[in-house]
Parts: structure tokens; sequence; C-alpha cells
């Protein structure tokens, strides 16, 4: 019986962490995207030749899609030009963008975009090496201390 009610216990205890980490996780997720907001747009300009609209600080903003009845998220979507080419931005922020997360936003990037003039982009605080490979030319991979 002692050992039925610790384990009851150790149940509660531990899903009320998840919850606490849950929101700690999306609390970093915000900040990390209000980061992006600011280093990416002179980032992509200096790097890739990509203006975007909007005011400063406002060029990128989340974005929720339908999609199946359902709705996607999207961390930041911005409007501009890359050259003389309109293009779309679509970034998915995440702390540390390892290869699995590259693969993950691919998937996404299947479910919301057949655009042509998509540029993707990956915004964290550190790129771990395994992510380069995955992501190849298709997408732009920065972290918080490039500039």
């Amino acid at each position: 019986k002692g050992l039925a009610t610790a384990q009851k216990r150790t149940e509660i205890v531990m899903t009320n962490l998840a919850q606490q980490v849950g929101s700690l996780s999306e609390i970093i997720g915000f900040g990390l995207e209000d980061l992006a907001k600011i280093v990416l747009p002179p980032y992509l300009e200096k790097h890739f030749d990509i203006h975007l609209e909007g005011e400063p600080d406002e060029e990128l903003r989340p974005r929720e899609l339908p999609l199946n009845g359902d709705e996607e998220d999207l961390d930041l979507v911005g409007k501009g030009v890359q050259g003389n080419q309109p293009i779309t931005l679509i970034c998915e922020c995440k702390s540390t963008i390892r290869s699995t997360q590259v693969k993950m936003f691919k998937k996404k990037l299947k479910r919301v975009s057949n655009s042509e003039n998509a540029i993707k982009v990956m915004f964290g605080f550190r790129v771990h090496s395994s992510a380069y490979k995955e992501a190849e030319n298709d997408i732009i991979l920065v972290a918080s201390y490039m500039r």
C-alpha cells in the first residue's frame, strides 16, 4: 500500500514537472523568435541579398496556416525580394539545430509550401555540425552569434 501511494505521488510530481518544462520551452521559444526578428533581416541582406518588407523588427511574423482541417504553426514568415525576385521567407526557430530538427522542418515545408520562391531558414542559439549536411544548399542555417 505504501509503495502504491509513493507511486501515485511520483506520477503527480512528474506531471507537474512536465507542465513546467513545457512552459519554460514556450518562453525560450518565444524569446528565440524575438531574437531572430532582430538578427535575421540584416544578416540575410548582407549574406544573401535578401531584403524583407516591413518596418524594422516587424519584417517577420509568426503565422498559422490552415491545413487539412488543422493548423500548422510557422515560427516566422516574411515577404521580400532577393535580387529582383519576390520571395517568401519561412523560418523555423530551435534552440539547438541538429540534423533531426532539419529533417522535421523539411517535412513541415512539404506540408505547407510548394512555392519555388520560398527561402527556408532555421535560426537557433547553436547549429550542430550534423545539421549542415542535412540542410545542404536548401535551408539557410543561422546561429544567434553569426554576423
